[in-house]
């Protein structure tokens, strides 16, 4: 039995150009998710970046109000006259 090279190379050559084509498929479909990841990406260290200055912003607002309490704390025992302290620990 013999080969016939005239059908064989024509078969061939489809097979090729379908694996062609799927093969560039499979690469636009890559390039493409590769374009949706990184703008997720980008999304993501974008509301990161944001929520990381928002608790930076609340630690800075909870200094500042624990050092204004210790000062108000300070000056309302500084201000206190020997007549109300005594008042508070219970002696006259």
């Amino acid at each position: 039995m013999a080969i016939n090279t005239t059908r064989s190379a024509s078969i061939d050559a489809k097979s090729q150009s379908v694996h062609t084509k799927l093969l560039t498929e499979m690469l636009n479909m890559l390039d493409s998710m590769h374009e949706e990841l990184k703008e997720l990406s980008d999304y993501a260290y974008d509301k990161i970046g944001k929520h990381e200055f928002s608790i930076d912003n609340i630690g800075e607002r909870l200094q500042i109000i624990t050092d204004a309490a210790a000062k108000m704390n300070e000056r309302w025992t500084e201000g206190m006259m020997p007549k109300e302290t005594s008042l508070l620990h219970g002696s006259r």
